[in-house]
């Protein structure tokens, strides 16, 4: 996985645009950079059900809505987001290192 800075938006976004979602990303970057936090949620919530997300794009909109969720003082719903982004790299790295996982029962 690729750092992520997710305070420059647009460097990365600019790897997952095309013709048909450009102009809905750009969205999403411009009202996260203006700090329309509850609008960002909205949007990628709309982004993932018009578009075909795969797993950066999904990353990076997490991290996005986790900082709006904490913005907009929804820590709780923050909290989640980054605890499920956490609990998803935590598997993954068991998968990629052939963990046998029957001994974390």
């Amino acid at each position: 996985m690729s750092k992520i800075d997710i305070f420059n938006i647009e460097e990365s976004i600019q790897e997952h645009m095309n013709e048909s979602n450009e102009e809905d990303l750009r969205s999403v970057a411009e009202h996260f950079k203006t700090g329309q936090f509850e609008t960002v949620v909205e949007k990628t919530k709309a982004f993932r059900t018009e578009h075909e997300v795969n797993d950066a794009l999904s990353t990076l909109f997490t991290l996005l809505n986790a900082t709006s969720f904490a913005q907009i003082w929804d820590h709780q719903q923050a909290k989640e987001l980054l605890n499920d982004l956490y609990d998803q790299v935590y598997v993954l790295k068991i998968r990629i290192c052939g963990i046998d996982t029957s001994l974390l029962d």
